[in-house]
Order: C-alpha cells, then sequence, then structure tokens
C-alpha cells in the first residue's frame, strides 16, 4: 500500500497499487486560483469572475484554509459529431466558451493581489483546440496538464 496525493484536490489517501492503476480517471478541467502573499477569499474570486452555476460548469469550490478556489468544467451535453471532430471533448469547449466571456482585467484584479491562476486538465490525451489555447494565452493563465491513467 502506498500514500498518495491526489494534484487536483490535494486529498491524502492509501491505495494499492493494482487499485491506483485499475481506477479510470476521468477527464476534468478546472479553472484554478492560488492564494498568494495575501489570503485568498473564495467569495471575492467569485464575484470577481462572476462565477455561477450553469450547465458549462460541473462544480465550484473553494477552500480558504488550504488557499484555492475555482470551477470545473462540465463534459455535458455530449457533442455532435461535427463538434466532436473539432473540439475532441465538450468539456473543452465548455471552458473555452466561459473564458471567452471574461475579461482580463477580472484576471489582472487577481494577480494583483498576489494570487496565481491557471487552467488544469487531468487525464487528457490530444490536441488541445486553438480556440481554447488563445483564452488562455489572451487571459496570461498557466496551463497545467496532469496526465493520470485512464480507462
Amino acid at each position: 500500500m502506498a500514500a498518495t496525493l491526489n494534484p487536483v484536490t490535494g486529498e491524502h489517501g492509501i491505495k494499492s497499487a493494482r487499485e491506483y492503476s485499475m481506477k479510470p480517471s476521468p477527464l476534468k478541467v478546472q479553472l484554478r486560483v492560488h492564494a498568494g502573499a495575501l489570503d485568498l477569499d473564495g467569495a471575492e474570486v467569485r464575484s470577481l469572475l462572476e462565477i455561477q452555476e450553469g450547465p458549462s460548469i460541473s462544480r465550484i469550490y473553494t477552500n480558504d484554509d488550504e488557499g484555492i478556489a475555482g470551477v470545473e468544467f462540465s463534459n455535458n451535453p455530449q457533442l455532435s459529431r461535427d463538434e466532436a471532430s473539432f473540439w475532441h471533448q465538450r468539456v473543452l469547449k465548455n471552458a473555452t466558451e466561459w473564458l471567452q466571456t471574461r475579461s482580463e482585467d477580472q484576471f489582472d484584479t487577481l494577480r494583483r493581489k498576489g494570487h496565481q491562476i491557471d487552467l488544469c486538465i487531468v487525464s487528457y490525451s490530444g490536441a488541445i483546440p486553438p480556440p481554447l489555447l488563445r483564452q488562455i494565452a489572451r487571459l496570461e493563465l498557466t496551463l497545467f496538464i496532469i496526465d493520470l491513467p485512464r480507462a
């Protein structure tokens, strides 16, 4: 048995090597804001980035003690065949469309407070659609990719 640290949630656990290698890791795309020099106020992050529940977001999370806040984008609804050939996964399209509605100033306000912001893609292997890369560059987000085993 080995102690593991989930790189996305930061949770600790003990799993056997077999359990770890056999359990599929679902694709996740998250926008994460990490505390910098100042404490992170999750409510302020939600307000500044206008984060609200909606069809493109599967989860909104805040852990002020750990200094992280963000959103996990939804992988629903299913893409059409034409969309799938370009976007590969709905979650990539949802993240792109959500980021397109945000301004550079919203993210700059958080950076001025010393916070770090990234787009984290977990368990994905493939091309990242150019529109998503353009939004990452426009908003000056760090792209963080975690390659976990997939079924």
